[in-house]
């Protein structure tokens, strides 16, 4: 369990309607939705304190016990960041279609950490793509070629998790690591554990891609809601057939704020 100091942020996003929340804890650990997140940085711990962060403003009902020490704030990450204090860790996950400029975010948090702090951002790459030519020509495909086209005509591209390390080493970051994860979206891999990586993805493809493009389509293309549906009912068919060979590109970004004494001989 990684152990850090505090949280940032969040923003709009523009497929849903969700909102997006972080929590601050200065002690008890928070893991359940970070434990990911944690995993893939491998950095030093530096502070006796725990991070904890939620990326979507889910319900949390009123059986939820809330730790004493842990708040959550709701603010605009592409508005100047006023935080008082400087942090040691920052956290961003599914935020591809969030921001307007996406380097303009990774900046403010470059200014917001401590040196030696660490920003991490995680995103899928679109549009799904395949390990054959088995995508060709279905609606799958096409739902990814009109969604990143009705979220780039709004201003907000599928695409710019692609640009995450580019972002970050122009806005000074060094040791800056890449990681790509695979996730199939349905269950073709013949490896259980793949198996299982699949029936999540395509699960949560199934729970979540009519949030995901109704906004999108009828704002940024002008589509009707039926022309969406119809589309949308090829597109599930597609994401259940285990002869369409389709994935998804998780990207995983991470690099280090300089510590002062680096700065001083560059």
């Amino acid at each position: 369990m990684m152990r850090n100091k505090k949280d940032w942020v969040c923003t709009r996003h523009c497929l849903n309607d969700f909102g997006l929340t972080a929590c601050r804890s200065t002690a008890s650990p928070v893991f359940v939705i970070i434990r990911w997140s944690i995993t893939s940085r491998p950095a030093p711990i530096r502070s006796p304190q725990c991070l904890g962060h939620r990326n979507r403003d889910w319900p949390m009902g009123d059986r939820v016990c809330v730790p004493p020490n842990c708040s959550f704030e709701v603010n605009d990450a592409e508005e100047p960041w006023t935080y008082s204090q400087k942090f040691d860790y920052i956290h961003g996950r599914a935020m591809l279609s969030c921001f307007s400029s996406p380097f303009r975010v990774i900046k403010s948090a470059y200014s917001s950490l401590r040196p030696g702090g660490y920003l991490e951002m995680q995103d899928p790459q679109m549009p799904i793509t395949c390990i054959d030519s088995s995508l060709e020509g279905t609606a799958l495909q096409e739902w990814g070629r009109v969604s990143c086209l009705a979220a780039e005509k709004r201003g907000r591209k599928l695409t710019n998790s692609k640009n995450y390390g580019r972002f970050m080493e122009e806005a000074g970051f060094v040791d800056i690591v890449e990681k790509h994860f695979y996730w199939p979206c349905n269950p073709w891999p013949k490896g259980k554990k793949e198996k299982l990586l699949a029936v999540w993805t395509q699960q949560n493809l199934m729970d979540g891609i009519h949030a995901m493009t109704m906004r999108n389509l009828t704002t940024g293309l002008g589509w009707s809601p039926e022309e969406v549906e119809m589309l949308l009912v090829e597109t599930r068919k597609d994401i259940k057939n285990r002869r369409i060979h389709s994935y998804i590109d998780v990207v995983v970004f991470y690099g280090r704020k300089p510590e002062l004494e680096e700065t001083l001989y560059t």
